[in-house]
């Protein structure tokens, strides 16, 4: 038998069976009560290496195919468990009672890089302000920006009190509401930079996100954070 790609390998390790090539690929199964569940390595339609997790879902009420891919370097078994438990969690309720590695792959979800992303999205630097406090800062600060004769850098901090924006000695302080910032965080300005208009929301968002901060509906890109 050939080596098993990082993902078969790990399935293994979850309790998944190593079975018989399938069309030269090869092959491990987990056998639930109503499904043969099978996980294949091979070349899926863009001639990417992918595996192919599959089978019939056969009840007595209903039957479902089961058809998705996972990648093939899944390397390690949360994060194997993760995505094959994904693709099975629409037929969640005709898979009871769930084996352990499907609990497992539940409990692991942050595996999975949209979750990922949406839990390093939702965890983001951020903090509200007033609309009309936030008004008065972006008043003062855009008239220090205009000032300005070359580019200079603004560093912004939050204390989980009062956020702050010092540009070229000069600093800018509002109240807000949030948690405390890891670091600040600084933008490139000149004069021509230009703040939000307009509010709309009754509470402004300030907050950092892939290396772009957001100042109520504006973005600015961040020089690199400061630690």
């Amino acid at each position: 038998m050939s080596e098993l790609c990082p993902t078969l390998s790990n399935l293994l390790l979850l309790g998944f069976e190593r079975r018989a090539s399938e069309f030269g690929m090869e092959t491990v199964g987990y056998r639930f009560q109503f499904l043969d569940l099978t996980a294949s390595e091979g070349l899926n339609k863009y001639f990417r290496e992918v595996v192919f997790l599959g089978g019939v879902l056969n009840t007595v009420r209903s039957t479902a195919l089961i058809d998705s891919e996972l990648p093939v370097d899944l390397d390690t078994p949360e994060a194997a468990a993760a995505w094959a438990s994904y693709a099975l969690q629409s037929h969640r309720g005709e898979l009871e009672p769930l084996p352990d590695w499907m609990l497992y792959g539940e409990l692991n979800r942050d595996q999975l890089p949209w979750v990922r992303k949406q839990r390093e999205f939702e965890a983001r630097p951020r903090c509200y302000i007033n609309r009309d406090y936030a008004r008065v800062f972006r008043r003062a600060l855009q008239r220090s920006i205009a000032e300005l004769e070359d580019e200079a850098v603004v560093r912004i901090d939050f204390d989980g009190c009062v956020l702050t924006a010092r540009l070229n000695g000069s600093t800018h302080s509002v109240v807000a509401e949030g948690e405390a910032w890891p670091h600040p965080f600084e933008i490139a300005v000149s004069s021509e930079t230009q703040l939000p208009s307009r509010f709309m929301a009754p509470r402004v968002e300030v907050s950092y996100y892939d290396g772009v901060v957001h100042f109520g509906r504006n973005s600015y890109n961040a020089v690199e954070a400061v630690t």
